[in-house]
């Protein structure tokens, strides 16, 4: 199967389908085998409050640990055993099972292997997978509203891992303000704050942040509550008051004028658009 990395599918248009997003409970020494029986799709598991260990066909063993996520290419045989598992809450991880399809409709993989993957932005990232699942269980189930919380996901995971993978050198420096834009997702993050947790100046940290993404921080932020706010508008059942409040602006007005000022159209009229052209 082709195989592109989590980190650079932002650079690709590609279609994802999610089978289904649950929440789970699992306890110390509890075992799921796929080892005899492939497994027909992929899958992300977001763990909190325990521990995962899979064991591998050929013998291999890997740990995954709390808050870590753990990417299950389609098509692998393993056993996982669950350890250190919180009984206090009612969940323990997040299985999101899903199909990707590049754009001409060819399956593809993040990786041919399972992968464990730790990020900074893990509360952010769960509290995403959890958006999913909401989706996923509602009454009035919408396969188009859960794919498109996915999507977010996806996106927001990508940048993650671009992060992580692909800043060089000259950037490490800055690199956890880039970090913090990319898993903040409220509008409350200066470039003062973003300096000082990097130790430079505001000026030095807009200088570096600007070679490295080709726009202001200012930008980068307001470009990805964009994102944010139209898949919000397309696929919830969230107000535009509400939008705004989870992404941070201090009011629904300023949201709208900040919206219609990138988009060029009011949140209602964006909304009207896509359902009129789609």
């Amino acid at each position: 199967m082709n195989e592109i990395k989590i980190g650079e599918i932002y650079r690709h248009n590609y279609t994802a389908k999610v089978l289904n997003a649950v929440r789970q409970v699992w306890r110390d020494h509890m075992t799921y085998n796929f080892i005899g029986k492939k497994k027909q799709q992929h899958l992300f598991l977001f763990l909190l409050n325990c521990n995962a260990t899979f064991r591998l066909k050929n013998g291999d063993e890997l740990f995954a640990p709390n808050n870590s996520l753990v990417y299950i290419p389609e098509e692998s045989e393993y056993k996982v055993v669950f350890s250190n598992c919180d009984t206090i809450s009612p969940y323990n991880c997040i299985s999101i099972n899903f199909k990707i399809y590049d754009e001409i409709g060819c399956p593809f993989a993040f990786d041919n292997n399972i992968q464990i993957i730790s990020l900074a932005s893990y509360p952010y990232m769960y509290q995403m997978a959890n958006q999913v699942a909401d989706a996923s269980r509602s009454a009035l189930n919408s396969p188009m509203k859960t794919n498109g919380f996915f999507y977010i996901l996806l996106s927001e995971l990508s940048s993650c891992c671009y992060v992580n993978e692909y800043i060089i050198p000259k950037y490490d420096i800055i690199a956890k303000g880039i970090q913090a834009l990319e898993k903040n997702c409220e509008n409350t993050l200066s470039v003062h704050d973003l300096a000082e947790m990097c130790n430079v100046s505001p000026t030095y940290f807009r200088k570096l942040f600007k070679e490295y993404s080709g726009t202001s921080p200012l930008d980068y932020k307001l470009n990805s509550l964009m994102f944010q706010a139209k898949q919000y508008l397309l696929y919830s059942d969230k107000s535009v008051s509400e939008i705004a409040d989870i992404l941070g602006f201090t009011s629904a007005t300023y949201f709208c004028r900040i919206f219609k000022k990138r988009i060029g159209l009011t949140p209602m009229q964006y909304i009207k658009t896509k359902i009129k052209n789609d």
